[in-house]
């Protein structure tokens, strides 16, 4: 994983808990992406798929393009 790459998905984290006061278990169940996931996203574990990112932004109400552009 790229050096920006892992900085980018590190305030993917900050998203998820800050957005309306969301927690990690609320995101996995709004957007159908496991909770085991959304930990491997906000620890930069794993490059994140194209497919998980936008059921993530489809559940946050942004668009991908605009949730790509803040991480």
């Amino acid at each position: 994983m790229s050096a920006q790459l892992r900085a980018d998905v590190d305030r993917f984290g900050h998203l998820t808990l800050l957005h309306e006061g969301w927690s990690i278990d609320r995101l996995a169940d709004e957007s159908g992406v496991g909770r085991h996931t959304i930990i491997n996203l906000e620890g930069a574990i794993k490059t994140p798929r194209i497919d998980t990112l936008f059921a993530v932004a489809v559940a946050l109400d942004v668009p991908l393009g605009d949730l790509v552009d803040v991480l």
